[in-house]
């Protein structure tokens, strides 16, 4: 599993799942901020979320959910797995691990994957995606 120090200083993808299609993806540049909502100025527009504004990421490491939201978190091939409900613990969330999918709401999920060496040829398809 990288370090927190390893994951700061990496890039990473994110892209909402709205009813098993891929609506918005983008890769953002280490320790940036990540909005989502229905608002024109969010990072990830979804007009259908629910959100109007949310503030999804800080820092690049800082994962805040909705209430009523859960998130898987897993390091490479699955280990150091870790899921996590709001009602659990509200937010932030520190990320520790590389891929993270978080349920906003019934039909509508986020995941998150930081640039690592092990995802290497993952990276590669989401970036052939994003060109196409």
């Amino acid at each position: 599993m990288p370090s927190d120090e390893q994951l700061e200083g990496r890039r990473f993808h994110v892209g909402v799942i709205l009813n098993a299609d891929i609506v918005v993806e983008r890769t953002f540049a280490p320790r940036s901020d990540v909005r989502i909502g229905s608002a024109a100025d969010n990072d990830l527009v979804v007009a259908d979320c629910g959100l109007e504004s949310h503030a999804l990421l800080t820092s690049g490491k800082y994962l805040h959910l909705v209430q009523g939201s859960r998130v898987h978190m897993c390091g490479p091939q699955g280990a150091d797995r870790l899921i996590v409900e709001y009602e659990q613990h509200p937010s932030p969330i520190r990320i520790r691990v590389d891929k993270v999918n978080v349920t906003l709401r019934p039909g509508i999920s986020v995941f998150v994957m930081y640039e690592t060496t092990s995802n290497k040829i993952a990276w590669e398809r989401i970036e052939e995606r994003l060109r196409s």
